[in-house]
């Protein structure tokens, strides 16, 4: 994989995490200076958490980390839940 852009690397996903089936977003600037966002994602979106269903972290996340992302999350007014992948859990 050639990574020319940041966003390259939201493009692809691995196979392990299919069933997620998951729609990526790449939210640009909403505040101040938004409408100068490249165009086609001029939109500016009203509220987060009716977009984001779950936030989902890595299975071999560190527990500092996914602490982080609620945190940000939080920071942010997203309320929706905050989850570890079930890729972390062993079946039962």
């Amino acid at each position: 994989m050639i990574i020319g852009h940041y966003t390259d690397l939201l493009q692809f996903k691995h196979e392990a995490y299919e069933y997620e089936d998951e729609v990526r977003v790449i939210v640009p600037r909403q505040q101040d200076g938004w409408e100068e966002n490249p165009e086609g994602i001029r939109l500016p979106i009203g509220s987060l958490s009716k977009l984001i269903r779950s936030v989902v972290v890595a299975p071999d996340a560190s527990p500092w980390f996914f602490d982080l992302i609620k945190d940000v999350t939080r920071k942010y007014g997203v309320s929706s839940p905050v989850r570890r992948s079930k890729l972390t859990y062993l079946p039962k």
